[in-house]
């Protein structure tokens, strides 16, 4: 487990590293260093550490994009705290958090990550407070995910979508959905 975390600090650490020094080409979606802290994250044994662990993690790695300035990373980082704190269901810190790397994927045109944001959001919302914000929240997801071509993006809320149809009774829509998202 301490291997774990060393290797996931020190692969952060050259992340960084090499991000500092990156061109800071932008591209359709993340800056190259974006994608690789994204690979980075997305391949390591995130779920493996421990919530405490992965916490200090994240708040070292935050506090480090935003002294670089490098908005693409923050945003991400910041996508991945809210999916912590998600799983801990601490959802008005996961919906705070959510909605800071919304705003900077916004502002950045970030569009795959602004439609991850929406999307987590929009989970929040379906679950604790509001169905038809979440709807709404899905939508623009649904629609940044086309924008980009992310069939991942797309079958997540189409299921969504469908399941939630399926509760409410409205079984004709949750049927269209449903064959959307396997599609």
């Amino acid at each position: 487990m301490k291997l774990k975390l060393v290797f996931f600090l020190v692969l952060l650490i050259v992340v960084f590293q090499a991000c500092n020094q990156s061109s800071g080409d932008h591209s359709d979606d993340y800056s190259k260093e974006s994608k690789w802290i994204i690979a980075a994250l997305d391949h390591a044994e995130v779920g493996s550490l421990s919530a405490d662990s992965l916490t200090i993690l994240l708040d070292s790695a935050d506090n480090l994009s935003l002294t670089l300035h490098l908005d693409s990373s923050r945003a991400a980082i910041l996508f991945w705290k809210g999916i912590s704190k998600y799983r801990e269901n601490k959802y008005a810190e996961a919906k705070s958090i959510f909605t800071e790397a919304n705003t900077i994927a916004e502002q950045n045109t970030y569009v795959k990550l602004n439609a991850k944001c929406l999307e987590r959001l929009a989970s929040i919302h379906l679950g604790t407070d509001d169905p038809h914000l979440a709807l709404k929240l899905y939508f623009q997801s649904l629609a940044l995910c086309e924008k980009v071509g992310d069939s991942a993006g797309i079958a997540k809320v189409y299921n969504v979508l469908g399941f939630y149809k399926g509760e409410t009774g409205h079984f004709d829509s949750a049927v269209l959905f449903l064959n959307k998202a396997w599609k």
